[in-house]
């Protein structure tokens, strides 16, 4: 879980009511190029996110501050709804530079990397989709579909690379033939 900076003047509902109306007011978040924004206006104010993108900075609109009503979660939001949102937005956009699918929430698996590359493999005119599909419903997604690729490690690799018994081609033929896969 990344850290939250602290930012006395966004946190506290009291302490943005008492900002100057009209201005930007940022705040850094734990993640690099990261920012939460909030901009009073004459009832209540806005939520923003900025982030660093090839030296510019990209904006979006969280949603309205619980300011002048209470937060509903979805259009009014509290300093801690907006940060949950900015960074469900930052990880979006950050898929999105990647040409990975932006909308998918939760962690990037084996599961996902195995259909980007599948789609990549496609795109650039694999001749065997059908082998390479096989493979990876065989071999790959049953041991490791569920693991989170930011916590896959060597050691998961090697174990599973030493739990497979034989080429799948070996398999493949074998049973073709009716026999059964060769011993060890």
């Amino acid at each position: 879980m990344a850290r939250t900076l602290r930012n006395p003047t966004l946190d506290n509902r009291d302490a943005r009511l008492r900002l100057k109306s009209g201005a930007k007011h940022w705040g850094a978040l734990g993640e690099l190029g990261l920012h939460i924004g909030y901009r009073r206006g004459p009832r209540s104010g806005t939520w923003y996110a900025r982030r660093m993108a090839q030296g510019r900075y990209i904006l979006t609109t969280l949603g309205a501050t619980d300011d002048a009503t209470d937060a509903d979660g979805r259009t009014v939001l509290n300093d801690h709804q907006a940060v949950a949102k900015a960074r469900l937005w930052w990880q979006s956009e950050g898929r999105k530079a990647l040409g990975l699918d932006e909308h998918k929430a939760g962690p990037y698996t084996v599961d996902d990397a195995c259909e980007d590359y599948l789609k990549y493999f496609v795109a650039k005119g694999g001749k065997s989709e059908y082998a390479t599909r096989r493979v990876i419903e065989v071999h790959i997604r049953p041991a490791l579909g569920l693991k989170d690729t930011a916590k896959l490690t060597s050691r998961h690799i090697r174990d599973w690379h030493l739990r497979l018994h034989w080429p799948p081609r070996c398999f493949e033929l074998s049973a073709l033939r009716g026999r059964g896969p060769p011993s060890p």
